[in-house]
């Protein structure tokens, strides 16, 4: 299922996502990285409209991310594959969501990623 995820995003107009696990790392005052958290269990809908060009997550408080622009190709390593879309949240502030599967082990995570913040959700399509 991982290996078709990615031609899915691409091509499909909407789907649904559950995460199940989070984490994150924040940056420090001197520019570093925290390292990430260790993974908390969560359950998590996510929903992914290309329609719309929205993106809600339905944490305790509902995220809404804004598609601004999907980045011209998806990337690719040895590891796995990543499509890459810019977006504002509601609070007007840009950020970089990425949907990432992995091929060791089989995985989909979603990361949101701030100037100052990152987390990252385990999810798997329903």
């Amino acid at each position: 299922m991982v290996l078709c995820f990615i031609p899915l995003v691409t091509h499909a107009q909407s789907f649904r996502l559950k995460a199940f696990g989070i984490s994150y790392k924040v940056k420090d005052s001197w520019g570093g990285w925290s390292d990430w958290t260790d993974w908390k269990a969560c359950n998590i809908d996510i929903s992914v409209n290309f329609n719309t060009h929205r993106i809600l997550i339905f944490s305790k408080e509902t995220q809404d991310y804004a598609i601004s622009e999907m980045l011209p190709t998806a990337r690719y390593d040895e590891n796995g594959k990543s499509v890459v879309m810019r977006c504002v949240d509601d609070d007007g502030l840009i950020c970089i969501l990425r949907l990432r599967s992995q091929y060791h082990p089989d995985m989909i995570q979603l990361y949101i990623e701030y100037s100052d913040m990152i987390w990252v959700y385990n999810v798997e399509e329903y």
